[in-house]
């Protein structure tokens, strides 16, 4: 599949050869000026595949580096004149690439602008549940660590959906004011409160026709949940201040890092709103279950970082791909990404040797005992209790320290279960306070 280019989203396989150009006869016809008519050769030469410029008028490149004959590296990005293709190697039976027929040599891993990226069986499941829950309407749960891509997943069911045309509205639960989380969902009237002059629109409201994505929805506040249930069950909301119903019209898809069964037990999140919420539930698998995909990730990230900078770009050491592939990977594909892009950044040469790669903690993977032990939930409850334990339980210093609001540090003492470790006398002290 082009992933870049007027041929964007279409998709070539090949088992032997590949002619790219203008003559209509080529593998992959391109309709352009700029491309000769018969441009670039993509050939079988035993085990390896070669790319060949058929000297053509504007030259051929392999990510970013102009080329005349080169071996093929998986994960490689060609670009001839404004296409760009990206190469995936001896796709198994079962390819995650998009529902790609199985081929011996295939190119895309894009569907529009999400980069979907993997072959490992737990990458498989997850976006065979994907693509079932697409082609629904009903709300998608989609769940899984920070920084594994549940947000990628999430607009490639939106891509993938019956309304890919309508538009995609994304908001972050966690990084709205309390105060304003009903305003800003469901809109507001003039003169609903101060500083209100005109009607505004919510994020209902402008995800109209397509899909509204709530991320982080762990941290949507108790007093809310309501209005989100019966804008769910019944189509309708009320803006602030307003008095007449407004139909709606979006696909929901939620996101958390949260355990929100737990959440539901503990009664900081409404159970018929989980209920609701998790009709179609998507897991995305923590880079540590599938390692797999590690080395193919790892390829892709450099080969696009360095074709976006204009750096030569030759691969990865097999002896640097070993060693990202033994690291625990706490905060998962986004840690990798920012580990990859800084490598090929800071390299001197065209290829990445293991000592570029400034990995942030030693190479083990987290217990089987406690596989939560390096995530970043762990991470923010010790900063919880560390916080907590400087301020004697009082919570109100505890969130000016942490930089939260009250409320927000009240739900996590309860999702992490840290109100019994307070001492009973600064309890006390907060009670009379």
């Amino acid at each position: 599949m082009a992933t870049h280019g007027p041929m964007k989203g279409a998709f070539f396989a090949f088992a032997e050869a590949c002619l790219i150009g203008r003559d209509p006869a080529s593998t992959v016809a391109l309709a352009e000026p700029t491309a000769s008519r018969r441009h670039t050769e993509i050939r079988a030469d035993g085990a390896r595949w070669i790319v060949r410029d058929l000297k053509s008028q504007n030259g051929t490149f392999v990510n970013g580096r102009k080329i005349k004959e080169m071996a093929l590296v998986h994960g490689d990005l060609l670009s001839v004149g404004d296409h760009t293709f990206v190469f995936q190697e001896d796709a198994p039976q079962g390819s995650t690439l998009l529902g790609a027929p199985p081929r011996r040599f295939q190119i895309g891993t894009t569907i529009e602008d999400v980069e979907l990226v993997g072959e490992s069986p737990a990458f498989r499941s997850c976006l065979a549940a994907a693509e079932k829950v697409a082609a629904a309407d009903a709300p998608v749960l989609v769940t899984g660590e920070t920084g594994t891509g549940k947000e990628l997943i999430t607009r490639w069911i939106h891509r993938s959906s019956k309304r890919p045309q309508g538009p995609f509205v994304a908001v972050n639960c966690a990084a709205i004011p309390e105060t304003l989380f009903e305003s800003e969902l469901f809109g507001a009237e003039e003169g609903a409160f101060t500083g209100a002059t005109a009607r505004r629109e919510g994020k209902f409201e402008l995800a109209t026709g397509g899909t509204l994505f709530l991320d982080e929805i762990g941290e949507l506040p108790l007093p809310l949940q309501p209005k989100l249930l019966r804008a769910l069950q019944e189509r309708t909301f009320y803006r602030v201040g307003g008095t007449r119903e407004v139909a709606s019209d979006v696909r929901i898809v939620a996101a958390t890092n949260r355990d929100l069964p737990q959440a539901v037990g503990l009664k900081v999140f409404r159970e018929d709103l989980y209920h609701r919420l998790a009709a179609l539930p998507v897991r995305v698998p923590a880079l540590r279950e599938r390692r797999e995909d590690i080395p193919i990730l790892a390829r892709h990230v450099a080969a696009r970082t360095a074709r976006r900078l204009g750096k030569p770009h030759e691969g990865i050491r097999d002896a640097a791909l070993a060693r990202l592939s033994q690291y625990s990977w706490p905060g998962n594909i986004r840690e990798l990404q920012n580990v990859v892009e800084r490598a090929v950044i800071l390299s001197d040469g065209p290829m990445l040797e293991a000592a570029a790669f400034d990995l942030a903690g030693p190479s083990q993977s987290p217990s089987a005992e406690d596989p939560q032990t390096l995530s970043l939930a762990s991470a923010e409850k010790e900063a919880i209790r560390r916080a907590l334990a400087k301020t004697r339980g009082l919570k109100g210093e505890a969130a000016k320290l942490l930089g939260v609001s009250w409320p927000t540090l009240r739900r996590k003492i309860c999702v992490y279960r840290l109100e019994p470790e307070l001492p009973k006398a600064s309890k006390t002290k907060e009670r009379d306070a």
